[in-house]
Formats: C-alpha cells, sequence, structure tokens
C-alpha cells in the first residue's frame, strides 16, 4: 500500500493525507501483425492518438498503425524493398521515417495520418554518390528532422519542405587519460580501452566526449534530441 501526503504545514503538521490502493500487475497484451515475418522495428506515438511502426522486412517494407483496441492498419511504401527502420512524430503532424534500403528518392520518408506518402532524397554528391544511408531519426526543436547518416558518417538535417544539409563527423584530436591513450577514426572509435562516444550539436559543430564504456568501436546509428554538459565540466 502506497501512501500520498498531500500537505504539510510549516511546523511539520499532516494536514492531509490519502492512501491509494496498489498499483495493479503489469499485464502484456500482443496483437499480431497482418503481413507475416514483417519484422516490425520501431514505434512511435502519432498525432491522431495512434502507435505508428515500421515493417522492416525487405519484401514488405510498410508502416503499421494500431489504434488503442489492437485494430492494425499497414500501408505499403510507395518505393518497394526500402526497408523503413526508425519513426518519429514530425513538427508537422506527419510520421517521418528512414529507409536505408529507398533508393533512389525515398531514403526518407513521410506519412500522414490518413496514409499520404512523400519521399526524399539528397542531390548526388561528387564524392559519395546519390546514395546515403539513414538510421536513427529525430524531431528537433528547431522544427527541422535530424538524422543519422552512415555513407557520409554524418549527422544530417531535413527540413519539412525538403531541403538537407549535413553535419560531416569530425573526431577530436587522440585523447589522453592517464597511460591509455583513446584514437578515433572515421569508422567510429578504436582504442586500448573500450569507449564510448557521446555526441552533442553546438552551433552546427559535432562535438564529442569520450565516456568508459564496454564498447570497441562506434558508428552513428540512433539520433536522439538531449541535453548534455559541456565537455569540459565532464570528469
Amino acid at each position: 500500500m502506497r501512501m500520498l501526503v498531500n500537505k504539510i504545514a510549516l511546523n511539520g503538521t499532516l494536514l492531509a493525507l490519502n492512501i491509494l490502493s496498489p498499483l495493479p500487475d503489469p499485464t502484456f497484451q500482443s496483437y499480431p501483425i497482418p503481413t507475416a515475418n514483417s519484422q516490425p522495428r520501431d514505434i512511435t506515438l502519432g498525432a491522431d492518438g495512434n502507435m505508428w511502426f515500421t515493417e522492416s522486412e525487405l519484401d514488405v517494407s510498410q508502416i503499421g498503425r494500431i489504434d488503442a483496441q489492437g485494430n492494425i492498419t499497414e500501408f505499403v511504401v510507395p518505393t518497394r524493398f526500402s526497408q523503413p527502420s526508425d519513426i518519429i512524430s514530425g513538427p508537422d503532424g506527419a510520421l517521418w521515417f528512414t529507409a536505408p534500403s529507398g533508393f533512389p528518392d525515398f531514403f526518407i520518408g513521410r506519412v500522414t495520418t490518413d496514409g499520404q506518402f512523400t519521399g526524399f532524397a539528397p542531390d548526388c554528391d561528387p564524392n559519395f554518390g546519390c546514395s546515403i544511408v539513414p538510421l536513427g531519426i529525430a524531431s528537433g526543436p528547431d522544427g527541422n528532422l535530424w538524422f543519422t547518416e552512415n555513407i557520409r558518417n554524418a549527422v544530417a538535417k531535413l527540413t519539412p519542405s525538403g531541403v538537407f544539409s549535413s553535419i560531416p563527423f569530425r573526431p577530436q584530436a587522440p585523447y589522453h587519460r592517464g597511460s591509455r591513450q583513446v584514437r578515433m577514426v572515421h569508422s567510429g572509435l578504436r582504442s586500448s580501452r573500450a569507449t564510448r562516444l557521446a555526441a552533442s550539436i553546438q552551433q552546427g559543430i559535432l562535438r564529442s566526449l569520450l565516456l568508459p564504456l564496454i564498447l570497441t568501436e562506434s558508428q552513428p546509428v540512433r539520433m536522439e534530441i538531449c541535453g548534455l554538459r559541456s565537455p569540459s565540466t565532464i570528469k
């Protein structure tokens, strides 16, 4: 049984007390997806109050919607074999998702809550060609979509109107702690000691910190909008 104190006077006198009944044990309910072997991967809450998820199996490549009663509706991504991965609710009320195999024009997808799709792809790059491999995606406080991109080893920004820009990942110089040296290369982290890279974007510059963790190398995979302390305050 839990007790909740509503009010205590300045002299410490208990003025009100509510007794709450014990919380019920958690229960789980599963809902089979109509398409077999669809490999559901990521899920998010949509602006319509339903849950939206990706079906990432190569031959399926669909976006699913499930309501509170467990009714599932599936929407086929126009570019087949696009393998939708992460999905989030965007600043415009639509759902935005990454599609690592969405060549040539559906690497980032947008689907409205009534199932209308739009695809986005950046212009071809003279150094990296026309393909990108987007994975994690997040809706930023600036009203844009931010996602990680493996080929360019970058964090990229996409405006809701479809304008792309990227911030290349620039590792800092070798970092020393005691007698151990941590070195970074473009594919991620390699070191004599397990490390983790935590990154933050400040004024368009990707800054990195090293934190001890059991991990030997890293690539940009998932994008989350969060706050980090200044690197100088991390010990």
